[in-house]
């Protein structure tokens, strides 16, 4: 068949996400109720620490240096097009944006007229 579904159309051939959904919950409980019960008891007579502010990180130098280092490397495998094109597709832009704004400024035009006519507004 030529396509990638075999001529099955677009339903799934295995309805089961009701039970994966299911399998998925059950795992999540599971997990969280056995940290729940590994986790030692503490000391009811052992003395709490007042919790500390939490502060931000200090951004590293060297990690903005191999940030822009890395964005430099992807921008050199990006393939721009050539200038015509882009010339070409922004003058398309502004003259369907000049179309557009023109047909909703003779829409308002109209219907405030068509409203001053029946002295609504």
């Amino acid at each position: 068949p030529v396509s990638k579904t075999g001529c099955w159309g677009f339903e799934s051939l295995l309805p089961c996400q009701f039970l994966q959904r299911k399998v998925a919950s059950d795992t999540m409980s599971r997990l969280f109720t056995d940290k729940a019960a590994a986790k030692p008891q503490t000391k009811p007579d052992a003395p709490s620490r007042p919790a500390k502010p939490a502060t931000a990180a200090p951004v590293k130098k060297g990690r903005v240096q191999k940030y822009l280092r890395e964005v430099k490397i992807e921008m050199s495998k990006v393939t721009w097009p050539p200038r015509s094109e882009v010339v070409q597709s922004t003058s398309v832009v502004i003259v369907a944006v000049t179309i557009a704004a023109a047909y909703i400024g003779i829409l308002d035009l109209i219907w405030s007229g068509l409203i001053k006519l029946v002295k609504l507004g």
